[in-house]
């Protein structure tokens, strides 16, 4: 009886730590299974992030490193993709959705995949472009957005004023109005003064520019998504950052935000011409802040040194209004539009 007793004791108690070991591992399980299901409906993103959660706790697992790869090989491909419509070459860029997903290209999946990209792209905001995502070289993942080709202009900040119709105390903590060369107050309408139309907006502090963007559904880029278009376009053009808009060839002035600093680049004026307003709050290394006081500005203005790289990412208090600090807007891809990308 003893040795009957002693035999379910064991029974059961394997089968106790077996299952223990099945509930521990289901969470990862389940992250797997989650990212076979993103990968197989398109959506890479979010595949990649439940691999990269997964092999967390499984470091050496051959088959969710393969898995990771190929999510992030058919999710940086889209950059390649768009390039090729952009340039109106769409027997290219079919053919590179098929050698993306490994398909023949007759397969319906590719021209499901194809024309999904395709009515992304055409409908995008008005004034922005289209940006990938891409692990920086930090290791940080930034994921799909749009952003605005050019710095807000004054015409568009005085438009926003007027349909805003913010009440005066929003209005002065917006905007510097009494030292503002840029807009004329007119029977409670606001107008850009002849000549300022397509200048950057400034003398707008944190508060401003945020309020701008959310009006239109919008938001302030992070620094991280700045760098992201900023670091990639200026490797792109080798002599971009002797042609931007700083203190050697300003003239100690801005220019407008469409003003190109080369002929090829898709966004005007991130390094240069004004400092714009990110999303980041600022927090001072060694010292506990309760609240958000400060927000880091990028990209320097038309009276930054450009030899001195180091003042391409700066901070002011959030309230600051300046004749160097402007904004642009960003609208990311999941606030912007329910994926497009095919179920398989």
């Amino acid at each position: 009886m003893k040795t009957i007793n002693y035999i379910f004791l064991s029974v059961f108690g394997l089968f106790v730590s077996q299952f223990s070991l099945l509930n521990a591992q289901q969470p990862i399980i389940n992250y797997i299974e989650q990212g076979d299901v993103e990968f197989r409906s398109g959506n890479y993103l979010q595949a990649i992030d439940n691999y990269r959660i997964a092999i967390m706790d499984y470091p050496e697992n051959t088959k969710i490193k393969q898995k990771l790869k190929n999510a992030e090989k058919c999710h940086s491909a889209i950059d390649s993709i768009e390039l090729l419509v952009q340039r109106g070459l769409l027997d290219a860029a079919r053919m590179k959705v098929a050698m993306v997903l490994g398909l023949n290209s007759f397969d319906k999946r590719v021209q499901i995949y194809y024309e999904n990209i395709i009515q992304l792209l055409r409908n995008k905001p008005f004034g922005m472009e289209y940006v990938s995502g891409k692990q920086l070289s930090n290791g940080l993942f930034v994921g799909d957005f749009f952003m605005m080709e050019n710095e807000v202009s004054v015409k568009q900040y005085a438009d926003f004023l007027n349909q805003a119709n913010p009440n005066k105390e929003n209005l002065l903590k917006y905007i510097d109005l009494i030292n503002q060369p840029q807009i004329l107050v007119l029977n409670d309408k606001f107008f850009a003064k002849e000549g300022h139309e397509n200048m950057p907006v400034v003398n707008v502090s944190w508060y401003g520019a945020k309020a701008y963007a959310n009006f239109y559904g919008y938001d302030l880029p992070t620094s991280w998504e700045w760098e992201r278009v900023a670091f990639e376009q200026s490797l792109l053009n080798e002599n971009f950052l002797e042609n931007a808009w700083f203190m050697h060839n300003s003239g100690n002035r801005m220019q407008a935000a469409n003003a190109m600093a080369c002929s090829n680049c898709l966004f005007a004026n991130l390094y240069g011409n004004v400092w714009e307003w990110t999303n980041d709050c600022y927090q001072a290394k060694g010292v506990y802040m309760v609240g958000c006081y400060y927000h880091t500005i990028v990209g320097g203005c038309f009276r930054t040194n450009q030899a001195k790289i180091n003042q391409f990412i700066d901070h002011q208090r959030s309230e600051t209004m300046l004749e160097t600090i402007g904004f642009r807007c960003v609208t990311r891809i999941d606030e912007f539009i329910v994926s497009k990308r095919p179920s398989f």
